[in-house]
């Protein structure tokens, strides 16, 4: 029979043993039974015959066999069957156990050197406290570690959270009060009532209420410190160099020796859930060199307890990972780094930590909302609000609830209706009931956190130190099957037109509403996104909406009357097919449109403009005595449309709906211009495909994303999000609508670079003067001379405050 077939019969034979004791078997099976026990008790090298005879006289007077009274008796008097194990001791910390021998319960466990699991050991064990803790959870990694027993013992107790026995020391003992309070924060970050569950059981067996630290320095009131999260207050004390996630409920610690020898000892993690489950891994240290301890979580977002004891299981110290999913690969990884002022790894989780803690008042935590509203649409279920851990934590730990977003207005549940939907932002009703999580109303005006579906929200919008205020808020931009961080995109200092989210229908911010005097802090994010894979067919990034679906819901009570300014290419087949595509466009009137090309061109694609566009259509020509910007200004000057279309660059608006959306962006006065993505073909394995080209420009770190591989990469990651408009520092002059207005006092054109696009100061002319520029991921059109560079102009420093800003936050 093989080693585990063996410790399978035992373990059966073992429970049998332990319900038949009792007499509910024959009487024949209950002695062959109890010969068996005897036998077990015999075999224990915690059984000492000799010790038990010499320790209980009574029972030597009797002339009783030791182990046959220790299995029928001396148990239940409080007797010990030998010096190194404690009856009392062992049912103190199992206070579930009632009527079973506590050295049969243990040996069922698997005792060190006997029949178990192996376990790394020194050759003598110290004293009880050792085997107890082995007893205490036989089937996972040793918890306390055993070896010399420490000089002054005298006075000493256990100390025990639940059924987790942390270690030994004396009640007074700076590192045990130290630890009583790192237990107060946990219970209270756990969603736990503190105290009920700590007690200490003294070398009598005495089971005790452990106090916590006294009432002029309670716990509720730390002063934040980032040095003293994940760090071991003690000389000798291994350092915690790194933190990750191996999995999604195994946290990996790395603890380095650091400058100075590094005493042996064992590290404890502790994590307790709100539903009294609770993880415990631990590790021996090996007094040199790295060590690596992987902590099975029963949550990743609940607080976790460190306690680092010496090998005969005293306290020396402890430290608390306050929030885990800020380590890296954890939900939270991105916002670690966004509020972290360039600070990366342990760091950047120390002081997201410590700025957390911040907001801890007399009576705890308190969240800053009350519900968190979603937009489901698009969603399928499997995104990670729907994630069973981050929803325990909402309603157990933060008491926030979760809820489909209602109809805003009639308009959205018309459009809703046209969708099929039932009403706008809701998705499928199963889809809702899957979302809701209740809370209990704190207030009588919810405070409320707007989420798109891709979205999970950060700890500092639940339980941020200052209260939230009203409007959009940052958020941080993920990437990938592993939800990479990679963007901190902040909003405007101005808040946003209700109508900024068309013709997308999607809010391109987390957004607050509810009661709330000031805005959120710093630059901490509201939410992390995570921008999905999208498919990079033909069909999907030309038609990014369904054609048969409307995209915008603002119409004007007539047609925009439009003036075009077209820089024409010199191939003749480009050109006319520009021309048919600024004709299909419906839903608006042209009132001119102005074609600006060299001499030699002007003469041959008169013809085309003017049977094109009957009575609307003229041509300026530019030669030697004139440059490009001024015919072009020249030409500009001579529209008469209430809205201007510049088109700088050979662009196919090949969706009809374009003109009359972006015209629709318009509508608030604050808006200085529109425009939509740009596509353009590329080579590929397979033949021509398409790719993204350019969504606007974006400032980054108060300076502008030039047209590079980062520009790019942004580009792709804002596609990846449902559409929407954003509201960027500048369009490209490639391709934007303007009011004629807005052009006259604020544009004009300047010699470009040496790529041959067209520069402009309407950017920073129109943001100085409080204006936003918006560009919609919701309709595409493609240039079709993408060898130009776009432009890279530079900003003032009000542009920010009109303009969304884009942070790298990783590599």
């Amino acid at each position: 029979m093989t080693r585990s077939k063996h410790m399978e019969s035992l373990a059966r034979f073992l429970s049998l043993l332990a319900q038949r004791l009792g007499g509910r078997s024959s009487e024949r099976t209950r002695r062959r039974e109890q010969e068996r026990a005897i036998a077990l008790i015999r075999a224990s090298d915690l059984f000492d015959g000799d010790w038990y005879l010499a320790k209980y006289p009574d029972v030597a007077a009797a002339s009783l066999d030791p182990a046959r009274h220790y299995l029928l008796h001396g148990w239940r008097e409080g007797r010990n069957p030998g010096p190194r194990f404690s009856s009392k001791k062992y049912l103190a910390l199992h206070a579930g156990l009632a009527g079973v021998n506590p050295l049969l319960d243990h040996i069922l466990r698997g005792e060190p050197g006997g029949i178990g699991t192996e376990r790394k050991l020194p050759r003598e064990p110290a004293d009880v406290a050792a085997l107890l803790e082995i007893a205490l959870d036989a089937s996972g990694p040793h918890v306390v570690g055993t070896g010399g027993a420490d000089a002054a013992d005298d006075g000493m107790s256990h100390f025990v959270l639940g059924t987790a026995n942390l270690g030994r020391g004396r009640p007074d003992d700076p590192a045990v009060r130290e630890l009583r309070r790192q237990i107060d924060l946990l219970l209270e970050l756990s969603g736990q009532p503190t105290g009920a569950l700590c007690h200490r059981i003294d070398d009598e067996a005495a089971r005790f209420d452990w106090c916590g630290p006294s009432e002029d320095t309670p716990f509720r009131s730390p002063q934040p410190n980032e040095a003293a999260t994940l760090a071991f207050a003690s000389p000798g004390a291994p350092r915690i160099a790194d933190a990750w996630f191996a999995g999604a409920r195994v946290l990996r610690l790395r603890l380095d020796a650091g400058e100075m020898p590094r005493e042996q000892g064992t590290v404890t993690a502790l994590q307790w859930a709100p539903d009294g489950r609770h993880e415990r891994s631990a590790t021996l240290l090996a007094g040199a060199g790295a060590d690596f301890l992987d902590i099975r979580l029963a949550n990743p977002l609940l607080p976790l307890l460190l306690v680092l004891t010496t090998p005969s299981g005293r306290i020396r110290a402890s430290t608390l990972l306050p929030f885990p999913s800020l380590c890296r690969g954890g939900l939270h990884d991105g916002e670690a780094l966004a509020v972290g002022d360039g600070r990366a790894g342990l760091d950047a989780v120390r002081h997201a930590g410590a700025s957390l803690l911040a907001g801890l008042g007399p009576d705890g935590l308190h969240p800053r909302i009350d519900w968190i509203d979603v937009d489901l649409t698009g969603a399928t279920g499997a995104e990670r609000l729907f994630s069973r851990d981050l929803r325990a934590w909402l309603a157990d730990v933060a008491g926030v609830g979760i809820r489909p977003r209602a109809v805003e207005a009639d308009e959205d549940r018309e459009e809703a209706g046209r969708d099929g939907a039932g009403h706008a932002g809701s998705g499928a009703a199963w889809l809702g009931d899957a979302l809701f999580l209740d809370a209990e109303r704190k207030n009588g005006t919810p405070r409320v956190l707007h989420l798109a579906a891709d979205s999970v929200p950060t700890l500092h919008a639940v339980f941020g130190a200052r209260e939230c205020g009203t409007g959009p808020a940052p958020f941080v931009l993920c990437h990938g099957p592993d939800a990479t961080p990679a963007w901190l995109i902040a909003p405007p200092g101005t808040d946003l037109p209700r109508e900024a989210r068309y013709p997308g229908r999607h809010q391109p911010f987390p957004r607050f509403a509810g009661p709330g005097a000031s805005a959120p802090e710093g630059s901490a994010p509201a939410a992390l996104r995570l921008a999905g894979s999208r498919p990079r067919d033909p069909k999907t990034l030309i038609a990014p909406v369904a054609l048969s679906r409307p995209i915008g819901l603002l119409r004007r009570e007539a047609p925009p009357r439009l003036s075009a300014l077209l820089r024409m290419p010199d191939d003749p087949a480009l050109a006319a097919g520009l021309l048919e595509a600024l004709a299909n466009q419906a839903d608006v009137t042209w009132s001119d449109i102005n074609v600006v090309a060299e001499a030699a061109v002007a003469v041959a694609v008169g013809p085309q403009v003017r049977n094109a566009f009957p009575g609307v259509g003229r041509v300026a020509a530019y030669g030697a005595g004139e440059s490009l910007e001024a015919c072009l200004d020249r030409a500009a000057a001579q529209a008469e449309g209430e809205l201007l279309l510049v088109l700088g660059s050979p662009v196919l608006l090949h969706d009809h709906r374009t003109l009359a959306s972006l015209a629709g962006m318009l509508v608030p006065t604050q808006i200085a211009s529109a425009a939509c993505t740009l596509i353009a073909p590329a080579p590929g394995p397979g033949g021509e495909a398409m790719h993204l080209f350019g969504t606007g420009c974006y400032t980054s770190q108060e300076a502008v994303l030039r047209t590079n591989s980062s520009h790019r990469y942004l580009q792709e990651s804002l596609a990846g999000l449902p559409p929407t408009a954003w509201p960027v520092p500048a369009n490209t002059t490639a391709m934007f609508l303007a009011r004629r207005c807005d052009w006259a006092a604020y544009g004009g054109f300047e010699p470009g670079d040496e790529g041959g696009a067209l520069a402009t100061r309407f950017w920073e002319a129109t943001a100085a003067a409080g204006r936003l520029h918006l560009a919609t991921t919701a309709l595409t059109a493609t240039i079709a001379d993408p060898a130009g560079r776009l432009p890279a102009p530079t900003f003032q420093s009000a542009a920010p405050q009109v303009a969304m800003t884009v942070r790298r936050i990783a590599a």
